[in-house]
């Protein structure tokens, strides 16, 4: 259904929730903050799912990623309320720069990026009756401004990955974090590994342990083989998701020149994959699609890949929750990932790889015991669902208000 605007519906009384995210509602990379927000509404609470600004540069910049208009037109469309759902998306446009070569190296731009949006986004937000909202869950330190400009009632920073860990990441962003993390009610982290993080930015915060989950049914019930799959010579090995620094550019390359049988499939930004990887007749970078189109891309291959650039963001590597595990496997695939902390924890069907020079070998292994390897993923991923991390939420919120 086309969504419309949140003002002109009449938004039904009850508990509201803002949700702040990196990412858009509408984006194709679907985290842990979309999850939530659909699943309060779907509860009866009026959901808001804030993202981190937009600025003139997306609009200036040539060629345009489709994250790019996408973003561009969430701002366009502010406001407007998903009927299928019934969540309410805001995304703002700020005139300062957000780099981090510029803007997020400043403590003022950090803080005060809200008071220079088209139009002013405080004012927006209450417009929608989102002033002093009963719970915000934030997952970017660019949400910090929700605590003044919004007052909710109970506060939520959701430490989603080791910041200081990315390339992007400044030293006022880590002051930010903590000052977040010390001002909310409550600290969430999706890993046991950062629990220690979270404890040393705000020492004697309460902190929970959200890990993350999968939508068993979206993924275990794909639609029919994309076109652009179909023409591909089997075996498919395949990433889905975002091309960030822990992604092994090297790896994939070394990967597709060993293994010339076999078709690897990138799905995601296009522009991050063409620059570092060399052009082979057996890799295929296909860029980004929806999320809904996603389980038909999972159920056309035959291995699912994670490779992580261990040896340049182990930090960062170490304490990530791959959403990619749940999902491979709840789509049956066999998964092949380079080894980690969080992934030797998990211990789940997957064959991690220690070096990167065994990623073939455990390749070929997947391929060999894709049924047994697929079964028992669907088994570890049917474990680990949204709803059980959402109620975790809901109980430690209730706990924090009603103490």
């Amino acid at each position: 259904m086309t969504p419309t605007s949140a003002r002109s519906q009449g938004l039904p009384a009850g508990r509201s929730v803002v949700v702040c995210s990196a990412h858009h509602y509408r984006s194709a990379v679907q985290v842990s903050a979309h999850h939530y927000a659909r699943l309060f509404a779907r509860d009866g609470w009026r959901v808001l799912f804030l993202s981190t600004p937009v600025t003139p540069f997306h609009a200036l910049a040539v060629p345009r990623s489709p994250d790019h208009r996408s973003r561009l037109a969430a701002w366009w469309h502010r406001g407007q309320r998903d009927e299928a759902t019934g969540v309410t998306q805001f995304m703002p446009m700020t005139v300062l720069p957000l780099s981090s070569v510029v803007g997020l190296r400043y403590p003022w731009v950090l803080r005060d990026w809200w008071r220079f949006t088209v139009p002013p986004v405080a004012k927006e937000l209450r417009s929608l009756g989102f002033s002093r909202p009963d719970l915000a869950v934030i997952d970017s330190v660019l949400g910090a401004f929700i605590l003044g400009a919004l007052a909710p009632a109970t506060s939520v920073y959701r430490m989603t990955d080791y910041n200081p860990g990315f390339a992007s990441s400044t030293e006022q962003l880590a002051v930010l974090e903590a000052e977040l993390a010390q001002r909310v009610d409550m600290v969430a982290v999706t890993t046991a590994e950062l629990v220690p993080v979270a404890r040393h930015l705000a020492p004697g915060k309460a902190v929970l342990h959200l890990p993350h989950g999968v939508d068993f049914g979206h993924f275990a019930n794909p639609g029919p083989v994309p076109a652009d799959l179909a023409r591909l010579p089997r075996p498919i090995a395949i990433y889905v998701g975002s091309l960030r620094e822990w992604f092994d550019f090297d790896l994939v390359g070394q990967l597709a020149e060993q293994l010339p049988d076999v078709s690897f499939v990138l799905v995601g930004p296009e522009r991050p994959a063409r620059r570092r990887l060399a052009s082979r007749p057996n890799l295929h970078l296909l860029g980004e699609r929806p999320y809904r189109d996603v389980p038909s891309y999972l159920a056309a291959a035959d291995v699912g890949l994670i490779p992580f650039d261990r040896a340049r963001y182990g930090a960062l590597v170490d304490h990530v929750n791959p959403l990619k595990l749940y999902e491979y496997m709840a789509a049956g695939l066999p998964v092949v990932a380079t080894e980690s902390a969080v992934l030797r924890r998990l211990a789940s069907p997957a064959l991690l790889c220690a070096e990167p020079r065994q990623f073939a070998g455990l390749l070929a292994q997947a391929l060999g015991s894709a049924p047994a390897l697929g079964a028992a993923g669907r088994r570890f991923a049917r474990e680990h669902s949204w709803e059980a991390s959402y109620r975790a939420l809901l109980a430690a919120v209730e706990a924090a208000s009603n103490p």
